[in-house]
């Protein structure tokens, strides 16, 4: 069972240039509607867009907990991974592969800077372009008390993007200050 709370008045759902987002997502887990223990995890996301002429700034943070959690998670067997939260992959530590970081709690915070290069045009191929760059820091952690700056991953990325009649085009490239490399072409929303 879970209840979810969104507000969006972002005025683009691939390249938002102004406007705000904010959900927060309750997950409840109960063994009389079928889980194998009992469970709660909090989730929270927020998105903060502006743009002076063709730059725009996203500050873009998340973050989510387990909280009542009546299975110790050293007892957890392997097959519960999907139930944690995932980090990694562009702008979510694009230094890192996808779901490179599991846990049961989670924060991240990431502020981006795109411009926009091309305008667009009539033709079929004629997509508007932008070229961007992201600095991000988070992780997944065990317990929420666990969770620090110190222990975060900062990572940063550099990306070139399209929007495309299939969606947001992204290539690029994404760093983490632990020695890790990515590289990403990504078709799909990222926001």
């Amino acid at each position: 069972m879970f209840v979810k709370f969104s507000y969006d008045r972002l005025d683009n759902v691939h390249f938002p240039r102004d406007g705000a987002a904010f959900s927060v997502q309750w997950d409840a887990d109960r063994t009389d509607l079928g889980a194998d223990f009992v469970r709660d995890r909090l989730s929270a996301d927020y998105l903060l867009a502006e743009s002076r002429g063709r730059n725009t700034y996203l500050w873009w943070t998340s973050a989510g907990v387990t909280v009542d959690d009546s299975q110790p998670r050293s007892l957890l067997p392997t097959y519960y991974a999907p139930e944690f939260y995932s980090l990694g992959g562009f702008l979510n530590l694009s230094g890192l592969p996808e779901t490179a970081l599991l846990g049961p709690n989670y924060a991240i915070t990431r502020a981006v800077y795109f411009r926009k290069i091309g305008r667009g045009g009539e033709g079929f191929f004629e997509f508007p372009a932008y070229v961007g760059m992201s600095l991000e820091a988070g992780g997944t952690w065990s317990e929420p008390k666990e969770m620090s700056w110190g222990t975060a991953h900062k990572d940063a990325s550099v990306f070139l993007a399209f929007d495309t009649f299939l969606g947001p085009l992204y290539l690029g490239s994404g760093y983490d200050t632990r020695g890790l490399a990515a590289f990403f072409l990504f078709l799909g929303r990222t926001f």
